[in-house]
């Protein structure tokens, strides 16, 4: 600031060293608009930077290219009394063991809850059995067939997978459900928003399934956005549904309307929910507890409260009552 100036004086001194008002207001103007573009440089030279950094990454994902090795086999879900046969299941993160032996199996059409401390191994459990992780020990069974035995595509279409976090685009509800499958009917819609709980809300809304709901679902509650976020996985009728904590961030009111919506699929399809929040496990066919990479406990809820163990410690850590 102090050289622009200079240069402004020494540009406008006259030969009786006089400024005009004029020339004043001028230069006080110019040095305004010159000053603040200079002082956010090296603040837009870092953002460059980054942003460089981030296009490379980028760039390496989409030219990423990775040879499927596995068989094209199609995936027959009618196979066996099991959708998911886990054995003697090991991963480690480095020199950092998550997974230890932990042996699981679940049903065909029925809802467990996989529980535990942070850094149990829940999540990671997810990524095994969409094939995000490789170089597993263990044994992992999909519909009675080893997972080896698929592609990685055909693991995937057996998934679908609502986060805690629901990510909504910024354009309308009925957008947002089918997310660029154009082959499903108003009626398919309707059917999945009935069973997610949710068409009655849409319904209420001014434009209904037309509303536009912003970025991220601005407009919505939290319950109304999990919801439409349920929906959309269930349009892609994929057997097995996943849920990672997805009433974590949700109050007891609206929590109990995604249970209602969770309770409407229970049955149709095979669900396993990972969470923290034990008021929504209970009403699981079988509550898992994950302790040491291995599964401690397994049960219903009643089960693992009467044995007192780690799963009632858990309880009663979130505050819920000791069943005494």
């Amino acid at each position: 600031m102090p050289a622009f100036c200079l240069f402004g004086i020494i540009f406008l001194q006259g030969e009786n060293n006089e400024f005009s008002v004029g020339e004043v207001t001028y230069l006080i103007l110019m040095m305004n608009r010159l000053f603040k573009p200079f002082s956010e440089l090296p603040a837009l030279i870092n953002e460059t930077a980054e942003n460089v950094v981030s296009l490379k990454r980028i760039i390496e994902i989409v030219n990423y290219e990775k040879e499927d090795v596995h068989e094209k086999q199609r995936c027959d879900i009618s196979r066996g009394e099991y959708a998911i046969e886990l054995n003697d299941l090991g991963f480690s993160y480095g020199a950092n063991a998550v997974l230890n032996q932990l042996s699981l199996s679940v049903e065909k059409g029925e809802e467990i809850a996989i529980v535990g401390s942070s850094g149990g191994g829940k999540s990671t459990i997810f990524k095994i059995l969409c094939g995000f992780l490789e170089h597993i020990d263990g044994e992992y069974k999909l519909f009675g067939k080893p997972m080896n035995q698929y592609s990685l595509k055909e693991i995937r279409k057996q998934f679908a997978v609502v986060f805690q976090d629901a990510f909504l685009f910024p354009g309308t509800i009925y957008e947002n459900i089918i997310c660029g499958y154009e082959q499903f009917s108003e009626g398919k819609i309707i059917e999945v928003c009935k069973l997610a709980n949710i068409h009655d809300d849409i319904k209420m809304m001014e434009h209904g399934y037309q509303t536009v709901i912003g970025a991220g679902g601005v407009s919505l509650s939290g319950g109304e956005k999990q919801r439409i976020s349920l929906a959309r996985a269930l349009l892609r009728d994929a057997p097995i549904l996943l849920l990672d904590e997805p009433t974590a961030a949700l109050d007891i009111v609206t929590e109990q309307s995604v249970r209602k919506a969770l309770d409407l699929i229970k049955g149709r399809k095979t669900i396993i929910m990972i969470a923290h929040r034990l008021s929504t496990v209970k009403y699981a066919n079988r509550i898992i507890v994950l302790h040491r990479g291995g599964v401690a406990e397994t049960g219903g809820e009643d089960e693992l409260m009467k044995k007192r163990g780690i799963y009632y410690n858990l309880k009663l850590a979130s505050g819920g009552d000791n069943h005494d």
